[in-house]
């Protein structure tokens, strides 16, 4: 502190007394010379306001008091205590993860009724008045690099930066992609789940559900088969499938694709049919013919009559002895051919031929016939002809 001389009034001054006052209480009292007009006061503590009270002497007596406006001193705040970050927990993967970087006030504000203004975390372009700052836009499982913060009291004076360590941050998993394959047979359907990133957390499950159904484990395949059963009237049906990945922060969203599976129909007929009766008795009948698309209902096996052309008899499985009308069935879907049927002469003949399958209900049925005609010529005559009777004959010669 410095004051200036005042006026002696007649009597020179011999001198100054100085009071340090904290409120009305007397903390020091030092007198001086009349050289002196400066002090330092060092027993000050910090945040309290003082006062100076300076008056001068002479022989007449001493002055009315000068007073001061109330002053303080004050140091930089300490640094924040109790510094830590910790995962924001929650967070879906493509939000990125977040620290919450947490402290404590400083012990010291840097003067008795000194306050601290806010806290100053770096490289983050943050003035913070609370105790907490949550960074985000962090890559999920890489470790964050440590922060700094500290405090700034209301004198405008800032604490020495303290080190907050960092953290690996952790979200929810990334959404897994969701393949299906192309080609599937009319009932059947396979979807493959494709991991993405884990959040950060190796301990990753994955779960999928068709048609919004209940979550299921996903196999470790992480592939999917199925078959569609029921259509009941409707010519096709439609697999939603979505699968989802969970770790410890929750679940990711779920994908999802879809395919149609289209009811399976029976096959078309039989095509290239070809039949050729033997032209010596027995008669015998050789066929062969194509085989169909199978479209959806794979073929066991083929199935084949020959009733005659000129009636609508239905083909059976029994018909006794017989062979025309009766229902035979070859050994399996890689036969496409007979010989040997025994056919009656003289008569005209349709050869029915159709694909047998077994449908989706586990139910045999036949589906469309393929037909070919034939004829089979009459016996020959086993009766020779007759001598020619010489009375009957023509005289083809002359009389001589």
């Amino acid at each position: 502190m410095n004051w200036k001389p005042g006026k002696s009034n007649g009597d020179p001054i011999a001198g100054y007394t100085v009071t340090v006052l904290n409120g009305s209480t007397v903390v020091s009292t030092k007198t001086f010379d009349i050289a002196t007009t400066t002090w330092t006061f060092t027993e000050a503590e910090n945040g309290i306001d003082y006062r100076f009270q300076v008056t001068a002497r002479n022989k007449a007596g001493e002055s009315a008091p000068g007073i001061s406006e109330p002053i303080s001193s004050f140091t930089k705040p300490s640094v924040p205590q109790g510094v830590s970050s910790s995962n924001v927990d929650g967070r879906d993967y493509a939000q990125g993860g977040a620290l919450k970087l947490s402290w404590a006030p400083p012990e010291s504000t840097g003067g008795r009724g000194i306050r601290i203004s806010h806290y100053e975390v770096k490289d983050q372009s943050a003035t913070v008045s609370g105790t907490s700052l949550v960074v985000e836009g962090l890559s999920a499982g890489q470790f964050s690099g440590d922060f700094q913060v500290r405090a700034w009291n209301e004198r405008g004076v800032a604490s020495s930066w303290m080190t907050i360590p960092g953290s690996t941050p952790h979200t929810r998993p990334q959404t897994p992609e969701v393949s299906r394959q192309q080609s599937v047979s009319y009932r059947d359907y396979k979807f493959t789940v494709l991991p993405r990133n884990n959040g950060g957390l190796a301990d990753v499950a994955y779960q999928y559900r068709i048609n919004g159904g209940e979550w299921i484990a996903l196999p470790a395949s992480k592939t999917v088969s199925g078959s569609v059963t029921e259509f009941g009237s409707a010519p096709s049906k439609d697999v939603v499938f979505d699968a989802r990945a969970v770790n410890a922060m929750g679940e990711s969203s779920s994908a999802q694709t879809m395919t149609t599976i289209v009811k399976p129909q029976a096959p078309l007929a039989p095509t290239g049919i070809s039949a050729s009766v033997s032209m010596q008795t027995p008669y015998t009948l050789s066929a062969t013919w194509q085989a169909p698309s199978e479209r959806g209902l794979a073929i066991l096996k083929y199935g084949y009559c020959v009733v005659s052309s000129n009636s609508n008899a239905p083909c059976s499985d029994s018909q006794g002895n017989q062979q025309v009308g009766k229902i035979f069935y070859t050994a399996g879907s890689d036969v496409r051919s007979f010989d040997q049927f025994t056919v009656p002469p003289g008569a005209d003949y349709t050869l029915r031929v159709w694909a047998v399958v077994e449908d989706s209900q586990g139910v045999r049925s036949n589906g469309a016939t393929g037909t070919t005609s034939f004829v089979v010529p009459n016996e020959p005559d086993p009766t020779p002809d007759p001598e020619p009777d010489p009375s009957t004959e023509p005289d083809i010669g002359g009389t001589g």
